[in-house]
């Protein structure tokens, strides 16, 4: 459950930038079908440790969502106003990332799903086997998503930043 100053422009936010579907609104909480509950005008609890731990200032979490259009997102992110936390940016796995702040200060993190990293990297003649090693996947799995319908599986991207070169420094996951 995330605590909203304004139930209507918190839902809206939702629903035009991340996509997400309401499926019940009841006036003060909105519930939408990824499961995430937004409630205005209400305090979390916390607890004294909690209020150590985090010193008070840092997210004590992060929302993450998957897109398909990274770029799509990020240009929503502009045109809602919101604030950024870095431009779209590549992990060391190959998958694009943005992340930025909602009215409330909740942290949200949005990343390109899985299909769409190996679909670009194999789209530059990398190997599968060297797309398994940079994303963490198994080869059989990296082999099933490039058999799969490309049309589907991510929309073309705008603003293509290139593959990473492979090394060992960067094949870790977060």
């Amino acid at each position: 459950m995330l605590f909203v100053a304004d139930i209507g422009r918190a839902t809206s936010l939702y629903r035009t930038v991340l996509e997400q579907e309401v499926v019940f609104d009841g006036g003060t909480g909105v519930v939408f079908s990824s499961g995430i509950v937004l409630r205005q005008n209400a305090k979390a609890p916390s607890l004294p440790e909690q209020e150590a731990a985090r010193g008070g200032s840092a997210p004590r979490m992060e929302i993450y969502f998957e897109t398909d259009d990274i770029d799509d997102v990020a240009d929503r992110v502009f045109e809602a106003d919101l604030r950024p936390l870095h431009p779209v940016a590549e992990n060391p796995w190959g998958q694009r990332i943005l992340r930025f702040f909602d009215p409330d200060a909740h942290l949200i993190e949005v990343g390109e799903r899985v299909e769409c990293v190996v679909r670009r990297e194999a789209a530059f003649g990398i190997p599968a086997e060297l797309i398994a090693l940079k994303t963490r996947l198994p080869v059989p799995r990296v082999l099933a998503i490039l058999a799969g319908d490309p049309v589907s599986a991510c929309r073309q991207q705008k603003h293509h930043m290139g593959p990473a070169t492979i090394t060992p420094q960067n094949t870790s996951m977060r």
